[in-house]
């Protein structure tokens, strides 16, 4: 009955404040931009660490190439550390180094 008795161009009163309606607004809003700058933030760093990752996993695996076998002539190199060596036990093999070492003084 009560409605029948209003008026159409009647507003009807509320018992809640404005000041409260305002601030579950402004707390609503505040509640929805943090989850969203929460939400865009974790976007950014889960998004950063893919691409890490990624960067990472895309880099061009290192070919391993077997042990270049030695030739004959790299089997039978002489040591040039020895060749200053004034204690050479063998007396043979110390004139064969001299010798080596004036053949390339004379090469020079």
């Amino acid at each position: 009955m009560s409605n029948q008795t209003r008026h159409q161009g009647e507003k009807a009163e509320s018992s809640i404040p404005n000041w409260v309606v305002y601030a579950l607004l402004g707390s609503v809003t505040f509640l929805i931009v943090n989850s969203i700058q929460t939400a865009l933030l974790t976007i950014l760093v889960s998004g950063s660490l893919m691409l890490f990752i990624w960067s990472y996993l895309s880099k061009p695996i290192a070919d391993i190439q077997p042990p270049k076998e030695e030739t004959i002539l790299d089997k039978n190199k002489t040591e040039k550390t020895t060749w200053k060596n004034p204690s050479e036990p063998n007396a043979q093999r110390k004139r064969y180094l001299k010798s080596l070492n004036d053949n390339h003084k004379r090469a020079a």
